[in-house]
């Protein structure tokens, strides 16, 4: 099973608009949320947290 849903990873696409420091640091974020939350999988809802809390 792949951590991030497609899902997720097009949330991350279209929001760093292919920066490799936004993508970082979205990816790096989503997997803090998702551990917090208790998630076995990274899907969009946990992204757009991510995207919340970094103001990216």
């Amino acid at each position: 099973m792949p951590i991030f849903t497609e899902s997720a990873l097009e949330a991350i696409a279209l929001r760093s608009q292919g920066w490799p420091r936004v993508i970082n640091t979205l990816t790096i974020n989503s997997l803090l949320f998702g551990f917090q939350l208790k998630k076995e999988q990274i899907d969009e809802e946990v992204v757009r947290l991510a995207i919340e809390d970094s103001g990216v």
